[in-house]
């Protein structure tokens, strides 16, 4: 009987062990959706921006065997265009449909949108309005992608500010951020078994030159691997 019990008791700590992380080592594919973030523009040494420098580092560490790269991300893209190729575009549908995990950012360009337009009278309230429909816009590309794959982990990449650069309220621009990367996190807590937040709004790393490709909008290489650790100490701290 003693003999027995010890068998039993083996099984269930042997299950327990295999279930208590969702992500054991094993080959994963790896897909990239959203704006130019993702997509590594302004990246000179050419890694795909942080998404190509994730995928290298989540197989450095250990965290995975391997990571197969999928990258579905446009530059220029706001987040009506990513919810209509979630619903239009085959290779898109494709690519989320095989994803063990989704690496997302967008928004960036719908704030840009709204600064550019109101660049000469510039206030809060253009931006509050933009956000009402940016959040609904975001809910329905995460129900997009969740009626194509419900087990796929999406992690949110937040928004940051290259303007703070030049803006002169760089606190009305954080409070502005602040809102809609506070929505993004809401959605995200909603189903964290399978939705995570990366934050990059770090003001002090928005502000520092040095990490800006030539354009002052998109991260060099040296901004986006400092993105890359971020994600990767962000997902091991999980």
């Amino acid at each position: 009987m003693k003999r027995l019990l010890g068998v039993v008791l083996f099984g269930v700590l042997v299950v327990l062990a295999s279930c208590s992380n969702p992500f054991e080592p094993r080959d994963i594919v790896l897909v990239g959706l959203g704006d130019s973030l993702t997509k590594g523009v302004g990246d000179e040494e050419d890694r795909e921006g942080y998404f190509g420098r994730v995928a290298d580092g989540l197989v450095e560490n250990g965290t995975f065997d391997s990571v197969e790269t999928i990258n579905e991300a446009v530059s220029g893209r706001k987040s009506a265009e990513l919810l209509d190729a979630l619903k239009e575009e085959e290779d898109v549908q494709r690519a989320v449909e095989r994803a063990d995990v989704i690496a997302l950012s967008i928004g960036g360009n719908d704030v840009m949108g709204v600064f550019k337009k109101h660049a000469l009278s510039l206030s809060v309230e253009p931006f509050q309005e933009e956000y009402v429909s940016y959040e609904e816009r975001l809910r329905a590309i995460v129900e997009a992608i969740e009626s194509l794959n419900k087990q796929a982990t999406i992690v949110f990449l937040s928004l940051y500010d290259p303007v703070l650069l030049v803006a002169e309220d760089t606190k009305e621009v954080g409070a502005i951020l602040e809102e809609w990367n506070g929505g993004m996190r809401s959605i995200v807590e909603e189903r964290p078994s399978h939705r995570r937040f990366i934050d990059i709004s770090d003001p002090v790393r928005a502000a520092d030159e040095s990490l800006y490709a030539e354009d002052y909008f998109h991260p060099n290489a040296k901004g986006y691997t400092l993105i890359a650790e971020q994600w990767l100490n962000d997902w091991k701290n999980e």
